[in-house]
């Protein structure tokens, strides 16, 4: 039976051409290059990629042997540490909040404020309606009437002046705070979980 011509490609993506019968015969398996060297691979490390292609894990630059000097090509192998962290639930916590009551004194000043009402006769004859003014904490407000005389003019009959004084008074008083406090109980599980 005739032998088929199969091609190999390399890690840098560089072909050659290797026959079935080669491949079937021994360890080493004679690779032909595009420029006409052959250079020899271990037939372990040739893997099917598609139908009547094979490829290798390494260059072909790497393997310069001839004919004459045939090359071997050692696999290696490396082992890595795969490290995982599991949760466990070894417990569960009860967290319960305690509400505390006590009773402090406030005493803070308080202001008051208080109106006194004063009424000044005046009786004074005035041109003209005198507008409410302000002096200090003293509202004046003035009032007048028509009375009859030779010529009809305004008199200031009298002043209402508002008051306002302010004073300082301290009333003690009891109220009631709250304050919080949280206590934690742990309960083992029945059966615990092994940890790593």
């Amino acid at each position: 039976m005739p032998s088929t011509t199969l091609k190999v490609i390399d890690g840098d993506g560089f072909y050659g051409i290797i026959s079935d019968a080669e491949l079937l015969q021994g360890e080493q398996v004679p690779v032909t290059l595009d420029d006409g060297k052959t250079i020899y691979v271990q037939s372990g490390i040739l893997k099917e990629v598609s139908d009547g292609v094979y490829g290798i894990p390494i260059s072909f630059k790497n393997l310069t042997k001839t004919d004459s000097e045939k090359s071997h090509v050692i696999p290696l192998v490396q082992e890595n540490l795969d490290v995982r962290k599991t949760e466990i639930n070894k417990a569960r916590v009860v967290v319960n909040k305690i509400i505390h009551e006590r009773e402090v004194k406030v005493d803070e000043p308080l202001l008051e404020e208080n109106v006194r009402v004063e009424r000044i006769h005046k009786n004074t004859i005035v041109d003209s309606p005198i507008p409410t003014r302000q002096e200090g904490d003293t509202i004046i407000i003035s009032l007048v009437e028509e009375v009859l005389v030779v010529e009809k003019r305004l008199m200031l009959k009298e002043e209402v002046r508002i008051i306002k004084d302010i004073k300082e008074v301290h009333k003690p008083q009891t109220v009631t705070l709250q304050s919080e406090e949280v206590e934690i109980q742990r309960i083992p599980f029945q059966n615990d979980a092994k940890s790593l």
